[in-house]
């Protein structure tokens, strides 16, 4: 198991405490609602956790290697405002956390291995070689921030390219708008129990 370095707790992890028991009467399986949070070495990410883009938690996993060793269908396949959405979401937290030059994904030399660099590929040509990814990088030569770069097009079975970001969807304890609903549904049931319980003891 990957060791979590950086855990910034928000609110939601306060609520979760408070539903989780309803959550377990229920047979409802959840996890503790969290921030986002670093996996890895500070200097040799291996990803992030619960990172929320739009309305949806994910966890990103960077990827060494070719893509098809980094991917089955990618979140993003065929969706660019929603890559373009993910890798500004990831620039906002490494910007957030500010760590400096030595702070990332695992270098990639191409660029005299000075720079840190990922990729989130949204498009695959027609001829299903060609990967076309969102590039989000840090301009370790210059004093900048995490930010979205060019587009970076590569081959399927290419490994000298960055760090692939691999999103997967993160399972959260519902939102605090529905909180009410849930507590609603565990008093029910609680009262359903009492109630056949009390039916047995007069029988």
């Amino acid at each position: 198991m990957m060791t979590r370095f950086l855990t910034k707790v928000s609110v939601a992890a306060v609520v979760a405490v408070s539903v989780v028991g309803a959550s377990s009467f229920l047979g409802i399986g959840v996890e503790s609602a969290q921030a986002a949070s670093l996996v890895g070495p500070l200097n040799d990410l291996e990803g992030i956790e619960d990172l929320v883009v739009g309305s949806t938690a994910y966890d990103v996993e960077f990827a060494p290697g070719t893509y098809n060793s980094a991917f089955g269908t990618p979140t993003f396949l065929n969706d660019q405002p929603g890559a373009i959405a993910a890798v500004n979401a990831i620039n906002t937290f490494f910007n957030s956390v500010n760590f400096g030059d030595n702070f990332g994904p695992p270098r990639d030399g191409i660029l005299g291995n000075r720079s840190r660099r990922y990729l989130l590929p949204y498009l695959v040509a027609g001829d299903g070689v060609a990967v076309t990814s969102k590039l989000g990088f840090y301009p370790t030569a210059l004093v900048g921030n995490w930010t979205l770069g060019r587009d970076f097009v590569s081959e399927k079975d290419d490994a000298q390219v960055p760090s692939y970001a691999v999103f997967t969807k993160s399972r959260k304890v519902p939102t605090p708008a529905l909180l009410p609903g849930l507590f609603a549904l565990g008093a029910g049931a609680l009262r359903k129990r009492k109630q056949r319980l009390a039916e047995g003891a007069i029988a």
